[in-house]
C-alpha cells in the first residue's frame, strides 16, 4: 500500500513574500493549530537574511516554539551553508535546500547557478558527518520556470542524480505549478518560452502528458489554462507550440482551444539517430483563445 506524507510548508512559503508581516505569536499558534489538526511535519521558516526576507527574521524562536510539539517533525529550508548552519544550531529536525533545476531562476533566488548550489548541499552534508540534521534536495522549478521557460528534463535529472548522493532525501519541486495531475498522480507537464526581443515578443509552449491518459480532454484543458495565464497575466499576444505533423490527436486538440496551423517545419524534431519527423507551426493570438 502506497504511503503519501504530507509537509505542510505554508509557515514558511505562505508568509515569505507577504507584504503585511505576521506577529510571532501568531505565527506560533497557527503551526500549533495546523499540528493539533494532525500534520506531523511542517516546515515552519526558513533561515535567510532579515533584510532580504523580513518575514522570517524570526525563524529560530518559531523553530524553538515547534520543537516543544509532541510527535512533530520539525523542517527549515537553508540557502546556503550559512543557513545550515543557522538552522542546525536553532535545532530543526530536517533542513531543506533548494536546488532550482533552473540556471535563471537559480541565479536570481539565491545568486549561485545549480552547479554550485549542489555543491553548496554537499559542503552542508560533509559538516554535519552523517549525523542530525536530516538534509532534503528539493530540485525546484522541475516542470518549468517562469523567468526561463522550459527546463530541460535532463538538467532535473541530472541534479537529482547528484543530490541522491548526499542527501537523505530528494524532492521534485513544482515550483510554478506546471505538472498535471490526475487523480493525485504526475501525468504530464506544460512548459513556456519567451521570446524576448521587443519586436518579436512572444511565448512559445511545450505539452506531455503520459500516453495512457490520452483522450480523456486533459491535453486540451491544460493547454486552455495556460494560455489564458500567458496572455491575461504576461500580457503575450501571440502563442505558438510545435506538434509533429502526424500527431494527429495533438493537434485536433491544439485547434480546440485555437490554435491555427501556419506551417509545415522539415526534419524538425530527432528521435533517434539519423531519423527526422517534421513539426507543424502552429500559433493562437489572444484573442483567440477559446476560453470556454
Amino acid at each position: 500500500m502506497r504511503q503519501v506524507q504530507i509537509c505542510e510548508v505554508g509557515p514558511r512559503d505562505g508568509l515569505q513574500n507577504a507584504k503585511q508581516l505576521m506577529p510571532t505569536e501568531t505565527k506560533k499558534a497557527w503551526i500549533s493549530a495546523l499540528a493539533a489538526a494532525g500534520l506531523n511535519e511542517i516546515e515552519v521558516g526558513s533561515f535567510v537574511p532579515p533584510k532580504l526576507i523580513p518575514a522570517m527574521a524570526d525563524t529560530a524562536e518559531i523553530v524553538k516554539h515547534a520543537l516543544s510539539i509532541k510527535g512533530l517533525k520539525v523542517v527549515a529550508l537553508a540557502p546556503n551553508v550559512k543557513g545550515f548552519e543557522r538552522a542546525r544550531e536553532a535545532g530543526a529536525h530536517k533542513i531543506t535546500f533548494p536546488v532550482s533545476a533552473s540556471h535563471q531562476h537559480s541565479v536570481s533566488n539565491v545568486r549561485m547557478t545549480p552547479d554550485q548550489m549542489v555543491e553548496e548541499v554537499r559542503k552542508a552534508a560533509w559538516m554535519r558527518r552523517g549525523k542530525a540534521p536530516e538534509i532534503e534536495g528539493a530540485v525546484s522549478t522541475a516542470f518549468g520556470c517562469t523567468m526561463q521557460g522550459n527546463v530541460p528534463e535532463d538538467d532535473v535529472v541530472r541534479i537529482a542524480v547528484q543530490l541522491a548522493e548526499f542527501c537523505d532525501g530528494v524532492a521534485l519541486a513544482d515550483t510554478f505549478g506546471y505538472a498535471v495531475l490526475l487523480e493525485g498522480e504526475i501525468v504530464g507537464y506544460a512548459q513556456w518560452w519567451e521570446d524576448t526581443q521587443p519586436l518579436y515578443r512572444h511565448a512559445g509552449i511545450d505539452l506531455f502528458l503520459d500516453p495512457a491518459v490520452h483522450g480523456r480532454g486533459l491535453g486540451t484543458e491544460t493547454l486552455r489554462v495556460l494560455c489564458a495565464h500567458l496572455i491575461d497575466e504576461h500580457g503575450f499576444h501571440r502563442l505558438v507550440i510545435d506538434p509533429e505533423v502526424e500527431n494527429e490527436a495533438a493537434i485536433a486538440s491544439f485547434r480546440k482551444v485555437g490554435f491555427k496551423p501556419v506551417g509545415v517545419m522539415r526534419r524538425y524534431i530527432r528521435e533517434a539517430p539519423g531519423e527526422w519527423k517534421d513539426g507543424l507551426l502552429m500559433d493562437l493570438l489572444a484573442e483567440e483563445l477559446a476560453r470556454d
